[in-house]
């Protein structure tokens, strides 16, 4: 089981409650200290211990966090939230390996919002 507490959302500048473009928020749509848990298949429990024990947690223990400093040099303690268009990158870098030239063409997933609409998360 995953025991999830809220979420960090990027948002702008001019969006947010503050002055950085990523907040810390509840669950939505439940009270602030609400939690959820969601039930998780083995192979992801072992895939995230692997992660875990290969990557710790940040300072501010969040899970998955930049590993860069100054001048992109390897700073284990970094912590800091990963770069909006980091998951991008991994997106198309993984559509490129896994869709057809044709597929990687068509609007087929092009973003990972995009599979919101195809009900993927079902």
């Amino acid at each position: 089981m995953l025991h999830l507490t809220g979420s960090t959302v990027a948002v702008g500048r001019d969006w947010g409650d503050g002055d950085d473009t990523a907040e810390d928020r509840g669950l939505k749509h439940r009270p602030k200290a609400a939690t959820r848990d969601v039930p998780v298949a083995p192979p992801l429990v072992r895939l995230l211990n692997h992660h875990i024990k290969e990557y710790p947690p940040g300072s501010n223990d969040k899970l998955f966090v930049t590993r860069r400093g100054a001048g992109g040099r390897y700073v284990p303690t970094a912590g800091q939230p990963i770069p909006n268009n980091t998951y991008g990158k991994a997106w198309r870098d993984a559509r490129a390996k896994v869709l057809t030239p044709a597929q990687q063409h068509s609007p087929l997933a092009r973003r990972p919002y995009d599979l919101r609409h195809a009900a993927v998360s079902l």
